[in-house]
């Protein structure tokens, strides 16, 4: 059972969210939920998508592989392949064996207020964070997230909006 315990956070974060509908996404919600000081592990380097851990990448393979989460692959509405991910039965019954780890107050609302955004807005947050993370202020990550992601097209109330949610659960 303990080999098991490095794959507590993500076993803890897809029970909450019951389903998590992109490898995007994922990557994004675990650098932010890390970011908060919930106990991820994995480290984060910067990538065209913004904050991505090639050690997330490999324990969500070696947890399929394990057979403690699916990844199940979907045609969103556009015709787009979307992996979708989700505990299997025997990771439900881990998670059970784990009820004793809480993560306390906040985890399960912030986990579902990321999960309820869409990929592009948590790559624009994730990019903003990391970028605050490196003590550029409000003004400068706003400029630079345009800089780095001309392909997003974000406008200033967007990127107005994230930086809001960015102080909101990162309160200085």
């Amino acid at each position: 059972m303990d080999i098991l315990k490095k794959y507590l956070s993500l076993i803890k974060l897809l029970d909450a969210a019951e389903r998590i509908n992109g490898r995007k996404k994922l990557q994004k919600i675990v650098y932010l939920l890390k970011e908060r000081g919930f106990p991820f592990e994995e480290d984060f380097d910067y990538h065209r998508y913004g904050p991505f851990s090639e050690k997330l990448a490999m324990e969500v393979e070696e947890m399929k592989f394990l057979g403690i989460i699916e990844e199940k692959v979907e045609t969103t509405a556009f015709g787009y392949k979307q992996y979708v991910y989700c505990l299997s039965p025997t990771g439900r019954e881990l998670s059970k064996q784990f009820d004793n780890h809480d993560y306390g107050p906040g985890f399960k609302e912030l986990v579902s207020e990321l999960c309820s955004r869409d990929a592009r807005n948590l790559e624009l947050i994730a990019t903003l964070r990391f970028l605050k993370t490196m003590n550029y202020q409000d003004s400068d990550a706003a400029r630079y997230v345009k800089l780095l992601k001309p392909e997003q097209n974000y406008n200033d109330a967007e990127i107005n909006t994230a930086i809001n949610f960015l102080n909101k659960i990162f309160p200085q």
